[in-house]
């Protein structure tokens, strides 16, 4: 009986344990975002010469990050308006056919949560 007490409290140390590892390791909202800040980027450089085929499959890539209609705020640039994901694509080739290497960070976040679906994400992006 003495036995049956222990492996029971065990039991629910380790289930106690699974469980503040699990809500531990959960993304914020913000990490979410910044990772995905960061695969954008991934997706948009570019090490030097590709093939046509890597910047479709690229472009499919970058379309999926964005929803329907987007709006885009960059200082200083005439890029700043409401762009489709279709919009993104040919606007992201453009730029890039431009150059023969580009590597993008982003970084300096400011988040402003407008509900659970939106949100104001500021930062700098380096280019």
């Amino acid at each position: 009986m003495v036995k049956n007490k222990y492996v029971l409290i065990a039991i629910i140390i380790a289930l106690g344990g699974v469980a503040a590892l699990f809500f531990l390791q959960s993304e914020t909202a913000e990490a979410q975002v910044k990772r995905r800040y960061a695969d954008i980027a991934g997706t948009i450089n570019k090490g030097g010469e590709e093939s046509g085929i890597t910047f479709a499959l690229k472009g499919e890539q970058l379309q999926g990050f964005f929803t329907p209609k987007c709006e885009l705020t960059l200082l200083g640039t005439h890029f700043s308006g409401t762009y489709s994901r279709s919009e993104v694509m040919s606007t992201t080739a453009s730029s890039r056919a431009m150059f023969k290497t580009i590597n993008l960070t982003f970084s300096d976040f400011v988040f402003e949560e407008l509900d659970d679906n939106r949100a104001v994400v500021t930062c700098t992006a380096r280019f």
